[in-house]
């Protein structure tokens, strides 16, 4: 309100009504109570600015005696930035057995992937009784899996840039007369937690103890292109195994 100021006043008669305070307009000359009314005090705070009494503001006097300014507090609009939950790191399986689409353990273990595609890695393909066994050559092996989903999330994200700017395509000639290709599908899922544990049980795999299987991280190329994958492979293949030449399953 332009050419008036408000101070604030102690009143001797009118008593004071609870969460407001009594104040005399400076051009009227008459007394009003305030409540959220702008207030500017010489002298007191930076020059320029008004506080409030009432509701938010019952202090506001205390407080600009002690030359301090204060507004109203906003109501939060949301969360802020720092305590937002940051997405979990993606992690990435290659299936090559049942665990594929149109297998009988897809549907009750890979239900909760947000992308499937075809791929393939290096490796040998042999028949096991029922589901195949996938051998790859030990330097293919990045990283060995652990009992920690998050980790091995973790330790794929912070690997693949490196690889895949060193490994772009390579030609099919490349995997040698004693290695090939072994499709399958990359299924990626965003809740490691809860999707991997249920899948390292099926495979058998315990890190801790003796596994059927190893999870370890290949490169698989998807679309010519090169991603790294968590992949099961035989611990121990032992000895009569036929192996698939096709490097698919089922025949």
């Amino acid at each position: 309100m332009a050419g008036k100021f408000w101070k604030i006043k102690q009143p001797s008669s009118h008593g004071e009504r609870p969460g407001e305070k009594y104040g005399l307009d400076s051009a009227s000359g008459r007394g009003q109570y305030l409540r959220d009314r702008p207030i500017s005090l010489p002298g007191k705070g930076r020059a320029g600015e008004s506080v409030r009494v009432g509701g938010a503001g019952r202090r506001a006097d205390e407080r600009i005696g002690a030359g301090i300014s204060m507004r109203a507090k906003e109501k939060p609009t949301g969360r802020s930035e720092s305590s937002r939950e940051k997405p979990m790191p993606l992690l990435r399986l290659f299936a090559y057995g049942t665990l594929k689409r149109g297998c009988r353990n897809h549907h009750a273990f890979c239900r909760g992937f947000v992308e499937i595609r075809e791929a393939s890695v290096r490796g040998r393909l042999y028949q096991g009784p029922g589901y195949p066994i996938l051998e790859v050559p030990k330097e293919d092996i990045l990283a060995q899996g652990t009992t920690h989903p998050l980790a091995d999330a973790a330790t794929q994200a912070r690997l693949s840039d490196p690889v895949r700017s060193k490994l772009q395509r390579f030609p099919e000639s490349a995997t040698g007369d004693a290695w090939g290709a072994v499709y399958g599908e990359l299924l990626t899922f965003d809740d490691p937690p809860t999707r991997l544990p249920p899948i390292d049980r099926l495979e058998g795999f315990r890190p801790a103890g003796r596994s059927l299987y190893r999870r370890v991280l290949v490169r698989a190329t998807v679309d010519g292109a090169r991603q790294l994958a968590w992949v099961y492979t035989v611990e121990n293949l032992g000895i009569g195994r036929r192996r698939i030449e096709s490097g698919r399953w089922p025949e």
